[in-house]
């Protein structure tokens, strides 16, 4: 017979209160640790939702800057109204949706009316006027693209604003992800001299976007004196 090694039923029975405290001990460990972890999880999936959140709002504004790119601020309050007013058409019926419908047709008017500059290119008269970059030059009252004598063909007219009387580059274009049509403009400087040559290792600011027009080229001054033998 196997001696207990408890010299008293006091003590088998403090041992055995004593293994059920540990019990207990690491039961509420357990717990708390899985209270823990669903907390740190829980942290973590907010943390990454505000992040998505914050990523959706700055790829939205980017696609929407990118929309508006050439709008003056009060076409970029009417897109921005168009915005709202696509899904109140889209859920609403009978006066509300005429209303919206109506605002819609108004504003989109106005959106597109006065076309969007992305662009601007410099002219010199000489004696007529000739671009700074060598993109094309202005005859007998229309835009040609190239040089004299190698004329290419182009999608850009000369055209006036009605308002302002100033002349500009048009084209028509696209808003995009719509089908909604809306000209693209180029504003036009009138210089009374050529710019001073930029050195080739900067970046002049004079020539038009390269997106909008062949890449550019300085004119030279013996290119200027062959040119003037032509009129």
């Amino acid at each position: 017979m196997t001696e207990s090694p408890y010299k008293t039923p006091e003590a088998y029975e403090k041992h055995i209160q004593e293994e059920n405290e540990q019990l207990k001990q690491a039961v509420e460990a357990a717990k708390q640790a899985r209270i823990n972890e669903r907390s740190r999880k829980a942290q973590e999936a907010r943390i990454i939702e505000s992040m998505d959140r914050e990523s959706k709002r700055r790829k939205d504004a980017e696609f929407i800057e990118r929309q508006t790119a050439g709008f003056s601020k009060q076409q970029k309050t009417f897109y921005k109204r168009l915005m709202e007013l696509g899904p109140i058409i889209e859920g609403s019926a009978g006066d509300a949706k005429i209303d919206a419908q109506s605002e819609y047709s108004v504003l989109l008017g106005e959106l597109v009316k006065g076309g969007r500059y992305v662009g601007e290119v410099n002219f010199v008269q000489e004696p007529i006027l000739i671009s700074t970059s060598g993109h094309g030059l202005i005859f007998q009252g229309k835009y040609h693209q190239g040089t004299i004598g190698a004329f290419d063909t182009t999608t850009w007219l000369l055209k006036q604003d009605p308002k302002t009387k100033e002349l500009y580059l048009g084209r028509m274009g696209v808003i995009e992800h719509t089908n909604v049509l809306i000209e693209d403009r180029l504003a036009i400087n009138i210089l009374d001299k050529y710019p001073d040559v930029v050195p080739k290792n900067k970046s002049p600011d004079i020539f038009p976007r390269k997106q909008e027009l062949p890449d550019a080229r300085p004119i030279k001054p013996e290119e200027q004196k062959k040119r003037r033998k032509f009129f």
